[in-house]
């Protein structure tokens, strides 16, 4: 079969983060009747020793054990959690954001947290378009205690903690579970739906391309019949992977249902979804998958859709079903075959 070769328009980094982490070390909230620490202990933080200053709080015992962090409580990534780093942190929809929120009301850098001279934590509204609330009330800038809650825009809550170890391992496992599939890692079908609203909006509101792909595993029932459901799930594992090496950190790789899957690009237009999706069919063809004795090989049909003039869908499920609509011309073409969504779909 002969196959256009396609060139991206967007770079795409080998290096993937799934869950959009937030790189943490912790500092706490010094309180009034703790007497000044002159005692530092040395932290290794992104390849350099950074000392901090020890502070004991009464109640909290010494700072390794609780650390600020901040919970979204209300809102599109309800759950999440991401411990506050270094000196200052900023809060936004912006990707150079230390903390990303996918919220069409939150401005690009909408707050920053920061540590005052007493190692303390204040908060700063950043000129935002929506403004910020602390606990119910407007502020320019205040200080943080255990347990403040921070409107953000129109929708979204976070929650100022200071957490010890028990908590935020809670947390985390809370969140993993509500948002990715227990046996790939990779995000969910509940949270690929929450992401795409938001990145939807994000897009039509800014005029800037958004692209998704549909993935699914050609013939992938007869490698479940000939091998076994162990061995599928390997291929699975094996697929999503493969996808993972060729994004890049901001985009969206879900499971979406059996062995299908759904990538989310932003700021990508159909010439360079296009061309990712070429890169992964090639990838997936070359790839044979060993299990027990038998070497396994599958290959993947994708459907693509774009949102950009002058293919303008109405809502993100309209997009979600143009790319559904170009795989299954994918399948019909002979499968193993990479399909853009046309006008009309």
């Amino acid at each position: 079969m002969t196959r256009l070769s396609f060139r991206r328009d967007r770079t795409y980094n080998v290096a993937h983060s799934m869950n959009e982490r937030v790189v943490a070390k912790s500092k706490k909230e010094t309180t009034p009747d703790a007497a000044p620490q002159p005692t530092r202990s040395p932290e290794s933080f992104g390849g350099q020793t950074i000392t901090k200053p020890i502070s004991v709080d009464p109640v909290a015992g010494p700072e390794s054990d609780r650390v600020p962090c901040l919970v979204v409580i209300k809102g599109k990534q309800i759950g999440r959690r991401v411990r506050l780093t270094g000196q200052q942190t900023r809060v936004g929809r912006a990707d150079d954001a230390e903390l990303t929120i996918r919220d069409s009301s939150i401005s690009r850098y909408h707050a920053l947290f920061s540590v005052d001279k007493s190692g303390g934590w204040r908060i700063r509204d950043l000129g935002s378009t929506n403004g910020t609330l602390l606990n119910g009330r407007r502020i320019e800038e205040s200080s943080l205690r255990d347990r403040d809650s921070i409107q953000l825009g129109e929708g979204t809550v976070i929650r100022f903690e200071l957490q010890d170890k028990v908590d935020g391992e809670f947390f985390e496992k809370l969140y993993e579970a509500g948002t990715h599939d227990p046996m790939l890692g990779i995000f969910n079908r509940a949270y690929l739906e929450q992401h795409l609203d938001a990145d939807f909006r994000l897009a039509r509101r800014h005029g800037e391309p958004l692209s998704v792909l549909m993935i699914d595993i050609d013939h992938f029932k007869q490698v479940n019949d000939q091998h076994g459901h162990q061995a599928g799930d390997n291929v699975l594992r094996v697929i999503s992977s493969t996808a993972i090496g060729r994004l890049r950190g901001e985009d969206i790789l879900a499971r979406y249902g059996g062995e299908e899957f759904v990538v989310i690009l932003r700021h990508t237009a159909t010439a360079g979804a296009t061309a990712l999706a070429e890169s992964l069919r090639l990838l997936v063809e070359r790839i044979s998958t060993k299990y027990r004795d038998a070497a396994i090989s599958v290959t993947i049909s994708i459907g693509v859709a774009t949102f950009a003039p002058p293919t303008l869908y109405d809502s993100p499920q309209s997009l979600l079903a143009a790319a559904d609509k170009a795989l299954y011309r994918a399948k019909q073409n002979g499968r193993n075959f990479v399909e853009v969504a046309q006008p009309g779909d």
